[in-house]
């Protein structure tokens, strides 16, 4: 008989845990159609049912305005013609880029060149000027 007892208590147990999920499932459904009411603007309606039909309670969310807009933003995607377009700007840009650099580091080695002639002239014209002091403090 205690057997009997516990068993019936067991199941007593879990139909009071089984009602109290249940109950927190519907808290759940409800804040859910609460947010998407939020979302949608108040599109949400109840109707037993209607197509669509979400859960057990005859919840039905209308999904047009979204559909709407999903398709407005489909119809403002940008296409692969635009993107193709884009890149080839950006590859000529860069390849201009790229030609004034070589351009800028041609001048630049050029005019390093030059100086660097400039420092040997210079240091020959000192070593001329030195053997021309000697020259003439030589012979006075």
């Amino acid at each position: 008989m205690a057997k009997i007892d516990d068993d019936i208590k067991e199941i007593k147990s879990s139909l009071a845990n089984l009602a109290n999920e249940v109950n927190q499932i519907k808290f759940n459904i409800l804040r859910v159609t609460s947010e998407i009411s939020k979302i949608t603007g108040g599109v949400v309606t109840s109707g037993e049912g209607a197509a669509g039909s979400s859960s057990g309670d005859g919840s039905v969310v209308d999904l047009g305005p979204i559909e709407d807009r999903l398709d407005e933003l489909t119809k403002k995607l940008v296409t692969q013609d635009v993107i193709q377009r884009l890149e080839d700007r950006v590859e000529q840009l860069a390849s201009e880029r790229i030609r004034e650099a070589q351009e800028t580091i041609s001048r630049v080695t050029a005019l390093f060149q030059s100086g660097l002639e400039m420092v040997k002239l210079e240091s020959t014209l000192a070593d001329v000027k030195s053997l021309l002091e000697e020259t003439v403090f030589e012979k006075s």
